[in-house]
């Protein structure tokens, strides 16, 4: 995996430049930045088991403690002592002893939980290589390693896929998606699709771009071949490509989609930005026919997120009606309830 240190410098320069509804609010202000020291300090080659780099959004869990806490880092270079470094590493040694245990017996769950749904999905899609650059969080279903969040992202589309009909489609715009498992998904399972637009902000647009530049079965087009360009669009041809966008280059954006798509993410933007990303979406991006997938996960901090009928009310041209999930992520380990959400333009 190569690292392109003048791709990250690019975006996050650009982003101090950058109106504010377009830039990180709520708790990801200070995660942002946390993530940053981490792909400065340690790299990516590792970060699906990083948990200054993924944790919290892309399956992966600190051990550490002082992993995400600024607070506890400092306290720890500034008091550290032979003494309190045998306690870090003692604590550590247990939290991990444990950790193993409970990942061990989760997955002996899994395996017996969700065997029969997993080899239909295995039958319905081909799964592509889910575990690459040291995957933290994985379950082994009889020979075959699969990345829990792969394995989260995929219930997630088979899910919609039981309603809609993806191999119709041949474009997607995605927003939020984390370090690109969604994407990687879509474009691995459904051939037809040959265009997607994937936004996200920085630096998790930056790590997604490394992240599936890494396969060959599709061309990315990363941030610094769009950043001086009004108009974005896919190139005219079957070419299966990624365009990688940062949010302010949203308006500049004058390709149509198939359909828009995003897990989660909608509801953790400041609602002024959520706003302008719909009303682009709605009158320009989106085709007249298209549709909408939202997946909203239930139980979380109200004060810091938005409730599904705000995100719904947003929309002015498009009705949602709710998706009975085949599959249940609530009984999943590490997952909360979700609601499924197909969106089409009101008759």
């Amino acid at each position: 995996m190569t690292e392109n240190i003048e791709l990250l410098d690019a975006i996050l320069d650009d982003q101090s430049k950058t109106p504010s509804i377009y830039s990180a609010g709520g708790f990801w202000v200070k995660k942002s930045k946390s993530i940053v020291n981490g792909i400065q300090s340690k790299g990516l080659l590792n970060f699906r088991s990083d948990a200054s780099i993924l944790n919290s959004y892309g399956g992966c869990y600190s051990i550490n403690p002082t992993d995400n806490s600024d607070k506890l880092k400092l306290m720890y270079r500034l008091f550290g002592s032979r003494f309190s470094e045998k306690l870090f590493k003692s604590h550590n040694r247990l939290i991990n002893k444990y950790y193993q245990m409970m990942r061990e017996y989760r997955g002996y769950y899994i395996e017996d939980r969700y065997s029969a749904q997993i080899q239909l999905l295995k039958k319905r899609f081909d799964f592509p290589n889910t575990m690459l650059n040291n995957v933290q969080e994985y379950v082994t279903m009889g020979n075959e390693k699969i990345s829990l969040d792969y394995l989260f992202q995929m219930i997630r589309i088979a899910n919609f896929a039981d309603n809609l009909d993806f191999s119709k489609i041949s474009s997607v715009l995605e927003i939020g998606g984390g370090y690109g498992s969604a994407a990687h998904l879509f474009m691995s399972f459904y051939k037809n699709i040959k265009k997607y637009i994937y936004i996200d902000i920085p630096p998790m647009i930056y790590i997604a771009t490394e992240y599936l530049e890494q396969f060959d079965e599709f061309s990315v087009v990363n941030y610094l071949e769009t950043k001086n360009k009004n108009e974005i669009k896919f190139e005219d041809n079957d070419k299966r490509e990624i365009i990688m966008l940062c949010p302010w280059q949203l308006p500049n954006i004058k390709s149509q989609v198939d359909l828009f798509y995003n897990a989660i993410s909608f509801q953790e933007i400041e609602i002024t930005a959520l706003k302008n990303y719909i009303n682009l979406i709605e009158n320009s991006i989106l085709k007249n026919n298209g549709d909408i997938c939202l997946t909203y996960y239930q139980g979380g901090d109200y004060k810091m997120t938005r409730k599904k009928e705000e995100i719904i009310s947003l929309f002015a041209n498009y009705c949602f009606k709710e998706i009975t999930p085949a599959i249940e992520e609530k009984e999943l380990p590490n997952s909360l309830p979700h609601i499924y959400l197909h969106g089409k333009m009101s008759v």
